[in-house]
């Protein structure tokens, strides 16, 4: 061992050359345990060779460093043997050891750093992909149910049914044009491709203005299911016979009589829907993409248009056998499908994704991302990492050094700055009591007051010289004093915090107060006092009343209004129904918890349902579009007990919701039949009068002419008239 001092010049050769193969012997085994430790940890924590690459390279510029340093620190107290009198720290070896330990600290904290970083990426992301594959599985889902819902209207649709008839049977050409038009109406507002009217022998009768189909070879099994189990039948995904992308609906019109039926055929275009739903991606990022596959065989057939390779729409395949391809592990079950996916897409390159299974199909919707997207986003907070990893090593060898030197210095400073602290703590705390406007006190064991700010003067009344050392009896009357000091005893005995409610009569009027009280304690943790802070929420507590007032008054006004009422959320649900509303139509929340429900029950013609939906529809847009009442629509609702009125119906959106009102015009509308056909009897009287009156002027007319010919005074005065009658002739007046 060497001594702690020694002049260089006592140092023979042997021992220089034996210190320094000391050095070179030290930094060998650290450089080897690096290499040999380091490795083996970067193959235990990570799995990924592009990650495993990264950590590489960004360990070994860390290894440079931490080395570096070390032979900086180790050679330093031996650096010059030159003849000068050098002496060796005593404490060397024990800053080596205490360096190297916050050295392999800081280098793992740095590694678990990258690791962690890498890993909350990769989290990230999979929570992505999973929010974006629920939310395309749910887009997708509604969608084929919405169109399962068109099929089944059209299957059990009467008018659709009864004009079927009337044109096969009797030839009926107005009732194929109606049946026609009705068809392609549901084709273009339900966004249909083409539509198609089959015979029950599964021959075309008709088909849309666009139509281009013919009976395709995947169509043929759905329609003889179809006919045979008067379900209706939706085909896989297949190429039409323009290149498109096809799913089809085959609907059997069972309202017809028993026997074969004949059929409709909707037919849905991927270009139209699919590619809107499967090729947004909602997130930055320039790998991300979405695909829809499902198993044929024992193949893995792609449904929709991939980003990457051209007319791959239901025709792209690749073996189920392939071990590595994300889409083989699902249909194969070989992961679960909550679970990430982490393998190789249709493009043989490392991605990860989440799968999801379409319900009510044998599809499967994955969203995959590159991995070398998810490296390329997590490589500057790598790098940032090691940067200040090896910043913190820079201090901590700086620190470890410059401790040594001021250590002396420090504690001598200590006590010094420890007071001043305090005293500048204490004063900036009084001076941040004094700045609030809460009320903030403290007290002693003996409750006598120790700290009053100016909101607490203000409040009470009284100047902190006249309260400070004083308790509350200072302040408050015996009674409500006696109630403080009891309370902030319980506080002291429990050495617990407690936040309540106070009502104070202060001299501007009764204030209600949030007040908070806790325990005070000394370095120690002993407790020496208490603290209170009050935050004054008197006008709080009165809008709080006024809001529950207001709520109140409209739910009354709501209740007991005369006007039938109710109000639709934003998911069509019928969230609340008034007493008016219940007793006009009969129906309860029960009876109609959604719009679906209501339009059924209260409309149960199919195609006047139709056209109130429609209208309906129309109103709430403009409704949304301008932000006013919408116009009245004029509707006859079906009632419980059967009875049909007539009501006008309104609404104004209030937030997320819609308040609709029903005008029950069913009397009105009686009164003015009524008074239309008083009208139309009022009208015959007059003109039955009106002419006997004329006959007679025109007969006292023919009298007067016939007396002056005979030189008589005329009977009849008609001077009123504008117009004397025509003499009569001499036939006449024979």
């Amino acid at each position: 061992m060497l001594p702690d001092t020694m002049p260089d010049q006592q140092i023979p050769g042997l021992a220089r050359q034996k210190r320094r193969l000391s050095i070179v012997f030290f930094y060998a085994v650290f450089a080897s345990l690096w290499i040999l430790l380091s490795d083996e940890a970067l193959a235990r924590l990570i799995n990924d060779p592009a990650l495993i690459a990264l950590a590489g390279m960004l360990k070994g510029l860390l290894f440079v460093t931490v080395t570096s340093l070390l032979l900086y620190i180790l050679l330093g107290p031996w650096h010059s043997f030159d003849g000068a009198s050098k002496s060796i720290p005593a404490d060397s070896p024990q800053l080596a050891l205490h360096f190297a330990l916050g050295a392999v600290v800081i280098v793992a904290l740095t590694g678990a750093g990258i690791f962690d970083a890498f890993k909350e990426h990769k989290n990230y992301e999979i929570a992505l992909l999973k929010a974006i594959a629920d939310m395309k599985t749910r887009l997708i889902t509604d969608w084929l149910g919405e169109r399962q819902g068109d099929a089944d209207l059209i299957k059990t649709s009467d008018f659709i049914a009864g004009q079927y008839r009337s044109w096969q049977e009797s030839g009926d050409k107005h009732s194929a044009e109606r049946l026609q038009t009705r068809l392609e109406q549901i084709r273009q507002i339900r966004g249909f491709a083409d539509v198609m009217l089959l015979n029950p022998k599964g021959e075309k009768l008709w088909g849309s203005d666009k139509s281009q189909l013919t009976i395709a070879p995947p169509l043929t099994a759905a329609v003889q299911q179809a006919t045979a189990e008067r379900k209706v039948q939706r085909t896989g995904f297949y190429r039409g016979m323009a290149g498109n992308q096809n799913l089809d609906f085959v609907v059997p019109l069972t309202a017809m009589p028993p026997g074969p039926v004949p059929l409709v055929i909707l037919q849905l275009n991927s270009s139209d829907w699919l590619l809107s739903i499967l090729q947004t991606w909602p997130a930055p990022g320039a790998s991300g993409e979405t695909l829809l596959f499902r198993r044929d065989g024992n193949q893995v057939l792609y449904l929709n248009e991939l980003i990457h390779r051209k007319n791959s729409a239901a025709g792209f395949r690749l073996p189920l056998a392939q071990k590595n391809l994300l889409a083989a592990q699902v249909l194969r079950g070989k992961v679960a499908q909550d679970g990430p996916l982490e393998d190789m897409d249709y493009r043989g390159i490392p991605a990860i994704g989440v799968a999801r299974a379409i319900p009510g199909t044998d599809w499967f919707l994955a969203v995959k991302l590159d991995k070398s997207e998810l490296y390329a986003k997590t490589l500057p907070e790598a790098a940032w990492i090691a940067l200040a990893g090896l910043l913190a090593l820079f201090i901590f060898s700086g620190g470890l050094y410059l401790s040594r030197q001021s250590l002396q210095l420090t504690l001598a400073k200590a006590v010094q700055q420890s007071q001043d602290e305090r005293l500048k703590t204490l004063s900036l705390l009084a001076a941040i009591a004094d700045s609030s406007d809460d009320v903030i006190f403290a007290k002693d064991l003996e409750g006598r007051y120790t700290l009053f700010n100016r909101a607490a003067s203000v409040l009470t009344g009284k100047q902190s010289e006249e309260v400070l050392g004083c308790d509350d009896r200072a302040i408050f009357p015996a009674e409500q004093a006696d109630r403080l000091m009891a309370l902030n005893r319980r506080v002291i005995a429990r050495n617990a915090t407690i936040t309540a409610e106070e009502v104070f009569k202060s001299p501007e009027g009764e204030r209600i107060l949030l007040a908070t009280k806790g325990p005070l304690h000394d370095a120690e943790g002993k407790v020496i006092g208490l603290f209170g802070i009050s935050h004054d929420i008197t006008a709080l507590k009165q809008v709080e009343r006024n809001l529950l007032n207001s709520e109140e008054r409209f739910r009354w006004f709501f209740m007991l209004s005369p006007i039938p009422l109710n109000i639709i959320n934003k998911t069509t649900a019928i969230t609340a129904a008034n007493k008016q509303f219940v007793s006009t139509f009969g129906y309860t929340l029960e009876d109609v918890p959604t719009l679906a429900e209501w339009w059924l029950l209260a409309y149960p013609d199919t195609e006047y349902r139709l056209s109130i939906i429609e209208a309906w529809n129309a109103a709430v847009q403009r409704m949304m579009e301008r932000n006013i009442v919408s116009e009245p629509i004029e509707a006859h609702v079906t009632c419980k007990d059967g009875v049909v009125r007539t009501v006008t119906i309104s609404g104004i959106i209030i937030g997320d919701d819609i308040l609709t009102a029903f005008v029950d015009i069913t009397e009105l509308r009686s009164a003015l039949v009524e008074l239309q056909q008083r009208n139309d009897e009022l009208e015959r009287f007059n003109r039955v009068t009106v002419g006997r009156e004329l006959d007679m002027i025109s007969l006292k007319q023919q009298i007067n002419a016939l007396s002056r010919q005979l030189g008589r005074e005329p009977p009849y005065p008609l001077s009123f008239l504008d117009t004397p009658p025509e003499q009569p002739q001499e036939g006449d007046a024979q």
